[in-house]
């Protein structure tokens, strides 16, 4: 009985020994196969940690410029040539007001680059409008690309001929490039526009003073000041055109008056210092000088001077001082109403050269 029983339970005891052996098995087909993906793991990471670059500066820098996607950045680049901020992007719902506002804000703080950059937006959306060409030309012409505003200002000339401004700033980017004649029949235009107007009259001056035509330029001058007294320009460079024909005594009223106006003008202060110095007045010349200085401590040619005047005050003295406020309260129109200095010395050649308005 107990063997019938015995070898009826014999099959089910094989089927659960198979059963044993099979999940034995798958176990440990499992444990191998897990073992294998770790190794792989394991690999990977290690392949990974050793050609990732994590991003530097470097890159996030260029594809923010460049709008390059992260694989076409070498990781072993160093540098990036930039030239300077990018422009604004404006999209289609931008406004051409808007761009133009942007446009004048970083030209009024000196943005000049960025200026340009933006106004060449903006003439695309509005081309017709001749005051985007205007301020394009002004802020190329800032930066430094003369032949490029000159390009710019004919074109907003081109859109309106009576744009005065743009006639008046093409002839100043004309004379930067050391074209008086091309300039003269610009300032001419202007001119006739705009007869009274003491800006007009005092770029006439200039391109007048380039031409080699010191009276016709001393008169343009003398009218600027006519409109406008206070006009620091037109008193400059007056006082220069005064000094370069060896009426250095005039010129010393009107440069006084424009010093006065504007103190911390570096080139207004050398010119006064030449004014005095070639006037017999070493001594004033100096503290002009000084003020120079003080204006633009990196002023070579004021540093120069003042160590030539120091040396001929102390060898020779210094003349009656002049009472240089009084001299630039009582500055009229021109020349022939202020009182004259005698001129004491001679201009010698090693005398620094004055210069006019940029």
């Amino acid at each position: 009985m107990n063997t019938r029983q015995e070898s009826k339970h014999d099959p089910r005891k094989l089927k659960l020994a198979e059963a044993g052996i099979l999940f034995v098995l798958v176990l440990g087909v499992a444990i191998a196969v897990g073992v294998n993906v770790a190794s792989r793991q394991d690999e990977t990471a290690t392949v990974e940690v050793a050609e990732t670059v994590e991003p530097t500066l470097l890159e996030e820098s260029t594809v923010v410029a460049e709008s390059v996607e992260a694989a076409q950045v070498d990781p072993l680049a160093t540098t990036v040539e930039t030239e300077g901020p990018p422009a604004p992007r404006y999209d289609a719902t931008a406004s051409a007001a808007e761009i133009y506002r942007d446009g004048e804000a970083a030209y009024h703080v000196r943005a000049y680059d960025e200026a340009t950059d933006i106004f060449a937006i903006y003439v695309e959306r509005a081309p017709d409008n001749a005051w985007g060409h205007y301020m394009h030309g002004l802020s190329l012409w800032k930066a430094g690309a003369a032949e490029d505003a000159e390009i710019a200002l004919r074109a907003a000339l081109a859109i309106s001929p009576d744009h005065t401004k743009s006639l008046v700033n093409l002839a100043r980017v004309l004379l930067a490039q050391d074209r008086a004649e091309d300039a003269l029949p610009v300032v001419e235009a202007a001119a006739v526009l705009m007869p009274g107007d003491a800006g007009v009259q005092r770029m006439t001056g200039r391109v007048l003073h380039n031409l080699g035509r010191p009276d016709e330029a001393i008169a343009a001058y003398s009218e600027a000041l006519a409109v406008d007294a206070d006009d620091t320009w037109a008193l400059n460079n007056l006082g220069l055109l005064l000094i370069e024909t060896d009426r250095c005594g005039e010129a010393v009223a009107p440069l006084s008056r424009a010093v006065i106006l504007a103190a911390d003008n570096a080139v207004f202060q050398n010119n006064l210092g030449m004014a005095l110095e070639r006037s017999g007045h070493p001594g004033q010349a100096a503290e002009a000088y000084t003020a120079a200085l003080a204006a633009d401590a990196a002023y070579a040619k004021a540093e120069v001077s003042l160590a030539r005047v120091e040396a001929v005050a102390a060898a020779q003295g210094d003349a009656a001082p002049l009472d240089l406020a009084a001299l630039a309260a009582g500055f009229a129109v021109g020349p022939a109403e202020t009182e004259a200095v005698v001129v004491a010395t001679e201009p010698e050649p090693e005398f620094a050269v004055a210069e006019i308005e940029q």
